[in-house]
């Protein structure tokens, strides 16, 4: 049992994916405990043909509970299941990954025509990584989109890595009326917030801190639970007091409607809007296509 829980620990805060094979050998093992514990005390059996049938022999008739036969049963019809659809699904997420491995390519084949945008920094900007490096990125971004959480977490992966060879600026484009006016529909309700107390992170230098605890740390859950959660899960940057200071500080607000403004010059519709060297990026940025831009820019400068 012990085991069993460990196991499944190790998938969920380790390795941060599930094996579906093995979830389902740990409930078949789990479930046969359960049959075995409920199993009562078996008879003794005078007759030689109960003994031999009916007794606690391995072979005996008498082990095969109703339980078990529906746990067994259960457990050959998951399974069967599973290696019936499973070359299917293997062969979808095969496609896929082949078709995002062509998308690459073919990006990658237009990289020198793509068009260049001019993209003004500033020292309020928050960045990361070597400012000499050849390769800029510059990532528009709403901490309350889902898409713009898994850019996020690519990011973190990517950056100790590239650091040395590569420039990121990270700018606010919160998907909230209640800074952008190119927003109809209050999609992101805290958004304009959470853009705004960014700002204010960068000001303490916790800008990267902050970006990792909201992206990887505060879910949608969270957010229904409204400020109070929000607040305990910020506290390693803020205090209250401070979230309250920044969100009436007009300065916070400004910095955010300037990220917006070049946004909307530069086009932007969506986040997360990545830009490397001033050229958008059309495709999901993975570690592959990143030394291969990197390869390409050190190359041409």
């Amino acid at each position: 049992m012990i085991d069993l829980f460990l196991l499944v620990g190790i998938q969920w805060l380790t390795l941060k994916s599930f094996c579906l094979i093995c979830i389902l050998t740990y409930l078949a093992n789990l479930a046969h405990l359960g049959a075995n514990f409920r199993q009562t005390q078996l008879q003794h059996k005078t007759h030689l043909l109960q003994n031999l049938f009916w007794g606690n022999r391995p072979w005996s008739l008498r082990q095969f509970s109703s339980s078990r036969f529906l746990i067994a049963l259960i457990t050959v019809a998951a399974f069967s299941g599973l290696l019936l659809f499973l070359p299917s699904w293997i062969e979808l997420k095969n496609g896929q990954a082949g078709q995002a491995k062509e998308a690459a390519s073919d990006f990658l084949a237009q990289w020198s025509q793509l068009p260049v945008q001019e993209l003004s920094m500033g020292p309020e900007d928050s960045t990361y990584g070597n400012p000499e490096a050849k390769v800029k990125i510059v990532v528009f971004s709403d901490f309350q989109c889902p898409f713009c959480k898994k850019t996020a977490f690519s990011l973190h992966t990517l950056l100790p890595s590239f650091k040395n060879e590569i420039w990121v600026a990270f700018k606010n484009f919160p998907l909230d009326p209640a800074c952008n006016a190119l927003v109809q529909h209050k999609m992101h309700p805290y958004a304009c917030s959470l853009a705004r107390l960014s700002v204010c992170a960068n000001k303490k230098g916790k800008f990267w801190g902050y970006h990792d605890q909201v992206f990887m740390h505060i879910d949608e859950g969270d957010l229904e639970g409204g400020w109070d959660v929000i607040r305990k899960k910020l506290s390693s940057v803020f205090t209250s007091s401070e979230i309250d200071e920044c969100l009436r500080n007009p300065e916070s607000l400004s910095l955010v409607q300037k990220d917006i403004d070049l946004g909307i010059q530069l086009g932007i519709q969506g986040t997360p809007a990545v830009f490397i060297n001033g050229k958008l990026m059309s495709v999901p940025l993975d570690m592959d296509l990143l030394k291969k831009i990197i390869s390409i820019e050190n190359h041409q400068k």
